[in-house]
């Protein structure tokens, strides 16, 4: 019956995206196909954002699940400016038209390249930041007073690991763990051959730190790296965590992750000056405030547009071009 449902909701992803075509609006997620929640809300004007991507890693619509990209950071926009929000797929010439002519568009986020096809004959509004795409790696860590320091004395501990598959919070880890020593063999599993894989990375360290049973695990480099040095706590909620509560044993290889294009977040000149404050204000803010929604995109955080913009652009475009 999971497996039913899940495919219902592919399918409805797939009946959203379909096409990719002018005046295609997508939803934000399948939960929510048809904007209901802002029927009973005065129906504001929405917020249209558009982007320009193929169907290629993160943006792969098979990967897609219950959900978007884009859902989180939809989400997270619409509370933080109560009015929805849409996406919008488009080439960069449509972009353009729509961010200038028609003003169906409000906002674009796209890749350097795209950009510099959008402005190639004109300027196109202006940018409010550049994105900067997800470098992942793990950070192999022990809770602090469990007497580990090693990745050695990880032999016949249980350990918590990210997703089942996981290229970075299982595959990596395995493959940082053996060439510390610690074969899949020396772990010590929960049910015969089952290691212990939790959702995400914030789960596995709630198990490091916050159950007892298991000492050791994997976490994200950027949210362990975003740690304060004290102060984690289980309660009150949220849950925080600390550097001081872990003890470092390694770290995996990095994998930059498959996603747009490094490039700016475009608004249109007919967005008020607010507004656009507003939303670089969000921006820039995003990575501490929204990670989650930011990391579901692929990227690692929003920066400020530099001085030169087109001569930075061409830069990310030829090195975006080189990889």
């Amino acid at each position: 019956m999971r497996l039913r449902s899940r495919n219902v909701g592919l399918f409805f992803v797939l009946l959203l995206a379909g096409g990719c075509g002018k005046g295609q609006i997508f939803s934000a997620s399948t939960l929510d196909p048809l904007g209901l929640r802002w029927k009973f809300a005065g129906s504001p004007e929405p917020l249209t954002i558009g982007l320009c991507y193929e169907n290629q890693g993160i943006f792969d619509i098979r990967t897609w699940g219950e959900q978007t990209p884009w859902a989180l950071l939809c989400q997270d926009l619409e509370e933080h400016f109560q009015r929805p929000v849409k996406f919008e797929n488009l080439s960069p010439f449509q972009l353009a038209f729509h961010l200038t002519d028609s003003k169906a568009i409000d906002l674009a986020l796209v890749s350097a390249a795209d950009y510099l096809l959008m402005t190639a004959e004109s300027p196109v509004g202006q940018v409010l930041a550049v994105s900067k795409d997800r470098v992942r790696q793990g950070v192999i860590v022990a809770i602090a007073d469990a007497g580990i320091s090693s990745l050695a004395d990880l032999k016949g501990q249980r350990f918590a690991f990210g997703p089942k598959d996981d290229r970075i919070l299982h595959l990596a880890t395995l493959a940082a763990l053996k060439q510390g020593g610690v074969e899949v063999s020396d772990i010590k599993t929960l049910l015969p051959e089952r290691l212990q894989h939790h959702l995400s990375s914030i789960e596995a360290a709630k198990q490091v730190v916050y159950v007892m049973g298991t000492d050791a695990g994997v976490v994200e480099a950027d949210e362990f790296d975003a740690y304060a040095e004290t102060g984690g706590r289980w309660f009150p909620l949220p849950v925080v965590f600390s550097k001081d509560q872990f003890v470092e044993l390694g770290r995996t290889e990095k994998l930059m992750v498959e996603t747009i294009g490094e490039g700016p977040f475009v608004a249109g000149d007919h967005l008020d000056a607010e507004l656009k404050d507003q939303m670089r204000a969000f921006l820039m803010e995003a990575a501490k405030a929204h990670p989650e929604a930011i990391r579901a995109m692929g990227f690692a955080r929003f920066e400020e547009a530099p001085a030169d913009l087109e001569a930075a652009m061409r830069r990310l475009a030829e090195a975006a071009e080189a990889k």
